[in-house]
């Protein structure tokens, strides 16, 4: 029978949920306690198909590791078991392999995920003289059981109001950045997350030709820019940065139901970094475009472009009458699963998609398991991030708009994580920039995080007690009034608003002074005023939610002893079972955004308890590592007794250069959503917000882009979610 027409099982398996009294419930346990430290990583393999479908991360120098990772697969037919392996990782060479195991799938197997036991397996090798020996244990826990809806991969789905085609037509006049007057640009055009990228052209009048869509929701993305960056191609070098243009979302509607022409001007104008986010609405990109005009032409050069919005009530009409017409082989008014795959193949994308991939993709999109996919399935399919995020999406509307896959297709672009970069989005502007990073705090991360050995020694004692140094050194200098003289350059530095700043700036005595300064009334309004059901967020911030904890240690937090036990340190026994199954905010604080929380929920002030602890850095880079950052630093707990939320718990987290956590709200009193609750001085920090289960549901863009890794930057007492709670 073939592959595609058997009927599936379905294979969930989980490392590390279990926090048990079994060896402090750690996943992995090394039984020679001799070894070295080691980068172990696990696998599972489909013995039938002799493939490995998954890997997990690695964890960085441990024998012990916590992985707190889980994964969902299907298969053609029910298998016997599958073979667990784990592997020490090298960089440069063949990972050694640790051992292997084999699991049943038996009657216990089966059933509930939450009723499903762990286990340990232990691991299997052979010594020189060729004997099995153990040779340590990983926990794990398994579901499975047939393919049905319930057992569907979870999609997130997008509301749109129009699909958004943009032709790259050429560009004109375009500006050299070789020496020697060379030219060779390609154009990175990007709306929100999703980003396209040109084929690399001579000359400075380039003809593309190139064609890419975009879903757009003018609702929520009324104040988006359409961004094109021309980019010089160096062989060997960082490609320079030709010019910059936008395209307001305002200006898309003139494309509404037919195509449009637009000339794009570009300057060196740009949101390099988060720091110039607000300097780059319309009327002062446009005033700036225009100071650099000389006869009519800037100065940078131009792009010449199409566009054609059209509604979504449209899109939806044509879009599976157009599928049908192209890939129903059978007729029968609907895409069966062999006919899908003939699809993608048609599509040139099939070799994206093996076998594994493939299902997975398929039961998103078969939502009753009928096996096949109706109308119905496939508008819903259409509104997913699955799909619109995919190379799919662009060459499935190139084929239905144009009749075949257009060789002139700009090519889907995915922004990589960078070593000593952070990517952000701009929840207002949709742009997608890097953050500035302090050169004290990239020295540290390098030094630190940056490899093997930096980690082993993050650890250490001497490294501990040299960062609290710096701290208490850094504080100190900044409580001198001397100070003062560094305030002017860390407004330029970080294009500071000083229009909203509540004080002249010759009233501030010290640079911690101004570092936490107060905001003029009104310049962060509460999100919908009179509902105290709505979440605001806490802070100005670069944002992640999580809607389970258990998603945050998956994709965000890869402390090898990140645990809520471990983060309320002395109230775990009374608080931890509360919110092990809750949800979770992580709202990061660069040393550019205002230092200043307040509460994100209408409540009465409870007990705090203060934790000390290290002063690591909260960057994301070194959050992503593991280094137990949330769980060793020091920190506050704030109980907030919330009659829409419950009991909320607001940590905040003291960083690299900030040892000064300062609660100014009087413990005992009623907040108000946005009243200011506390500050920290000098640096970086984090506040981590702790709901009980079923009390919050984050807003889903936010959803979406903390499951890519991707921090939103928000502003403190917009709305972030909304209580869900009985």
């Amino acid at each position: 029978m073939d592959l595609l027409t058997q009927s599936d099982c379905y294979i969930k398996i989980r490392f590390g949920e279990d926090r048990g009294d079994d060896d402090d419930g750690v996943v992995g346990k090394d039984k020679d306690k001799k070894k070295q430290q080691q980068e172990p990583q696990a696998a599972v393999t489909n013995n039938e198909t002799g493939r490995r479908v998954w890997r997990t991360s690695v964890c960085a120098n441990s024998s012990r590791p916590v992985w707190n990772e889980q994964y969902k697969f299907l298969l053609p037919s029910m298998p016997k078991g599958f073979t667990l392996s784990a592997y020490d990782h090298d960089v440069g060479s063949k990972d050694d392999l640790i051992g292997t195991a084999w699991v049943e799938l038996d009657e216990k197997s089966y059933g509930d995920d939450a009723k499903s036991p762990y286990k340990w397996v232990d691991l299997k090798s052979k010594d020189k003289k060729g004997n099995e020996v153990s040779n340590g244990m990983v926990q794990i826990r398994v579901r499975a059981g047939d393919n049905d809806p319930k057992a569907r991969p979870e999609l997130i789905y997008y509301d749109y109001t129009h699909l958004l085609q943009v032709n790259v037509d050429e560009g004109i006049d375009l500006k050299s950045s070789d020496v020697v007057g060379h030219n060779d640009n390609f154009i990175e055009l990007s709306w929100g997350q999703k980003s396209f990228r040109t084929q690399v052209l001579k000359g400075a009048n380039p003809k593309w030709g190139e064609k890419g869509f975009f879903w757009v929701d003018l609702n929520s993305q009324r104040d988006y820019q359409l961004q094109f960056r021309v980019m010089d191609k160096d062989e060997g070098m960082q490609d320079d940065n030709v010019g910059n243009g936008y395209i307001p979302a305002s200006a898309l509607l003139a494309a509404e139901g037919k195509e449009i022409e637009k000339v794009v001007i570009l300057t060196k104008h740009k949101a390099n970094t988060d720091r110039d986010l607000k300097s780059i609405d319309s009327h002062q990109a446009r005033a700036h475009a225009d100071s650099i005009l000389t006869d009519g032409k800037a100065s940078c050069g131009r792009v010449r472009v199409h566009l054609k919005l059209t509604k979504k009530e449209d899109v939806q009409r044509d879009f599976f009458r157009r599928l049908l017409k192209e890939y129903d082989i059978s007729e029968d008014g609907r895409l069966q699963k062999v006919e899908v795959w003939a699809m993608l193949s048609a599509l040139g994308v099939a070799g994206d998609y093996p076998i594994d991939r493939f299902d997975m993709f398929w039961a998103a999109a078969d939502r009753d398991n009928s096996g096949y996919i109706d109308e119905q399935e496939a508008l819903l399919f259409m509104r997913s991030l699955e799909f619109q995020s995919s190379d799919i999406a662009n060459r499935l509307f190139t084929t239905l708009t144009f009749g075949s896959p257009s060789k002139a297709l700009m090519a889907g672009m995915v922004r990589a994580d960078m070593v000593d970069e952070i990517q952000i989005f701009d929840r207002q502007t949709g742009l997608m920039v890097p953050e500035y990073i302090p050169r004290y705090i990239k020295v540290a991360m390098k030094s630190m995080f940056g490899g093997k050995a930096g980690r082993v020694v993050a650890g250490t004692k001497r490294v501990k007690q040299l960062m609290r140094r710096l701290t208490v050194r850094q504080g100190q200098k900044y409580n001198d009034p001397k100070s003062v003289a560094d305030i002017p350059a860390f407004i330029r530095l970080h294009h500071l608003n000083m229009d909203e700043v509540e004080l002249p700036l010759d009233e501030y005595k010290t640079f911690n002074e101004f570092f936490y300064r107060k905001l003029k009334p009104g310049a962060r309004p509460v999100a919908e005023p009179d509902d105290n059901k709505v979440l605001v967020s806490p802070a100005d911030c670069r944002l992640v939610v999580f809607e389970q904890i258990s998603d945050a240690t998956d994709v965000w937090i890869k402390g090898d002893r990140f645990t809520i036990e471990a983060l309320l340190g002395p109230r775990a026994d009374e608080l931890a079972d509360r919110y092990n199954t809750g949800s979770m905010a992580i709202c990061r604080l660069a040393p550019q955004d205002y230092h200043r929380w307040h509460a994100p929920v209408r409540a009465t002030l409870g007990r705090r308890t203060p934790i000390d602890g290290e002063l690591y850095t909260v960057n994301p880079l070194a959050i992503n590592k593991n280094v137990n950052v949330f769980t060793q630093n020091k920190r506050e707990l704030c109980e907030f007794e919330s009659e829409e939320f419950g009991k909320v718990i607001l940590v905040a987290v003291g960083a690299t250069m900030v040892a000064s956590i300062n609660i100014t709200a009087e413990d005992g009193s009623v907040v108000e959503r946005g009243d200011l609750h506390g500050y920290f001085a000098f640096g970086g920090s984090t506040i981590i917000l702790l709901f009980e289960q079923n009390t919050v549901q984050f807003d889903k863009d936010l959803v979406s882009r903390s499951k890519q890794r991707l921090e939103t930057l928000v502003t403190a007492n917009s709305r972030i979610g909304i209580c869900i709670r009985d």
